[in-house]
């Protein structure tokens, strides 16, 4: 059956993700063992499912990902709990294309078969929230929108008004109405949310009760355990068959950077590369940690705000320096290009980095958000000449100072990525771009072990 329950939204900053830890958290509270997910390339709110549920929280992407892998992956985690609770991304329909739901959380939702749960924002409404509902409702009948929550609700009588217009308007069962309160609010900073490791346990303390003082969970969990049918038959298939073809040990090991300036990784990826026969070494730069690796992997992250720290970490640097020296592959995504480069320049202040690529990186403040698409220009760890790949970028920075002559990995065909044209610096054995790279396929994980044996000689 697949018990589960999506989260969804009338649009960006109405309260999701505080809601969806709420009720993960309550859930286990009653004794279930819960699974999390994330609609679309989202780092920072799996951070949050993850402390709140204590599994690593998966995304699934129909614009990153086949309708296939979104099964597989979502079959294979909810296996083994009792419910599963999905977080949407943006609007509930809000995705890269106009005329089709490629990308959005609905897209999703008809993928799993997911009975739709939609959080609103009320601050300022009435009425209107019945308006919205409605075109939410009527839009696409296809999605099993079940009920609504109402957040940042103003007094008793701001509720009843917002709730005798929805009973009026449609039947749509309000499930929750969470008053606001500036306790429950949480700081942000340029690429969304804080993440738990700043925020400590108030978020989740405050998203607890929140939700077990203002939603019904019990008919939320009536709703999860109550839904179609899911044939995940087909997935399992799969999931098995690479299992199968991949369990012997490879002798490989990688190196994940992962720390507070570094922790932007997806969870399927790093669950795959496992199963390839991949030994991870998570390694602390800010403490500075090494490990005797075949490879290493930077994520992204904040490497601006703790620009001081890693600038002092003088024996991480001159680790990576060596790996780079010993032509050992290292891999790096927008916080870890920031990294490898010379120096981060902010304002008056400057910070040395790692020194491995031969450039500089600036925060400029003009921000590069989009979904990326890209072909490689030659054989990388991330694809043969000539793939075409998915990402994201969201990045507040630029390079500069970039030698003419710089080998490009990746030609640009959505996305800024590091000039308009091209992402991708190849450096003696360093990939390093802006974009994120979902590297979650088969495929991709197989390339990307063999791509790694053989440079790094295993």
């Amino acid at each position: 059956m697949y018990p589960r329950l999506m989260i969804a939204g009338t649009g960006s900053d109405v309260g999701k993700t505080f809601v969806t830890v709420g009720i993960i958290e309550n859930l286990i509270k009653k004794g279930y063992k819960v699974q999390a997910y994330k609609v679309g390339p989202d780092y920072i709110d799996p951070q949050h499912h993850w402390v709140a549920s204590g599994r690593p929280s998966k995304n699934l992407d129909s614009y990153l990902m086949s309708k296939e892998e979104i099964l597989e992956i979502f079959c294979k985690s909810s296996s083994n709990v009792d419910v599963s609770v999905v977080e949407g991304v943006r609007g509930l329909y809000e995705g890269p294309y106009f005329h089709n739901q490629i990308g959005s959380t609905a897209h999703v939702a008809k993928i799993l078969k997911i009975p739709v749960i939609l959080v609103v924002n009320a601050r300022g409404l009435n009425r209107s929230i019945a308006a919205i509902l409605k075109g939410f409702k009527e839009f696409d009948p296809n999605i099993d929108i079940r009920g609504v929550i109402l957040n940042n609700v103003m007094g008793k009588r701001h509720e009843e008004k917002i709730v005798r217009a929805i009973k009026w308007y449609l039947n749509l069962e309000v499930l929750g109405s969470i008053s606001f309160k500036k306790d429950y609010m949480i700081e942000k900073r340029h690429l969304g949310l804080i993440t738990p490791d700043i925020s400590g346990d108030r978020f989740l303390r405050n998203a607890k009760e929140a939700v077990k003082e203002y939603v019904n969970m019990d008919r939320l969990e009536e709703i999860a355990f109550h839904t179609h049918e899911l044939n995940c038959s087909k997935a399992f298939a799969v999931s098995n068959l690479h299992g199968n073809l991949h369990s012997e040990t490879q002798n490989v090991t990688m190196g994940i950077v992962y720390n507070s300036a570094f922790n932007f990784y997806y969870a399927e990826f790093l669950e795959r590369l496992k199963t390839l026969g991949v030994k991870l070494y998570y390694i602390d730069v800010l403490s500075d940690e090494t490990a005797e690796v075949d490879g290493l992997y930077i994520g992204g992250g904040y490497p601006e705000i703790f620009a001081k720290e890693l600038e002092k970490n003088r024996k991480s640097k001159k680790w990576i320096k060596n790996l780079i020296e010993e032509e050992k592959p290292i891999y790096a995504e927008c916080g870890g290009l920031i990294y490898l480069t010379q120096k981060i320049i902010m304002g008056n202040n400057q910070y040395k980095m790692v020194g491995g690529i031969p450039c500089e990186t600036i925060m400029s403040g003009k921000r590069h958000l989009s979904l990326t698409r890209l072909k490689t220009l030659e054989n990388t760890i991330t694809g043969p000449k000539n793939t075409l790949l998915k990402g994201h970028e969201f990045h507040y920075t630029e390079v500069a100072n970039l030698p003419r002559d710089i080998k490009f990995a990746y030609e640009m065909r959505r996305g800024f990525g590091l000039d308009g044209k091209h992402d991708g610096i190849i450096e003696k054995s360093i990939l390093a771009s802006y974009t994120h790279l979902y590297l979650g396929s088969w495929d991709h994980c197989s390339h990307f072990v063999r791509y790694m044996q053989e440079a790094a000689k295993v």
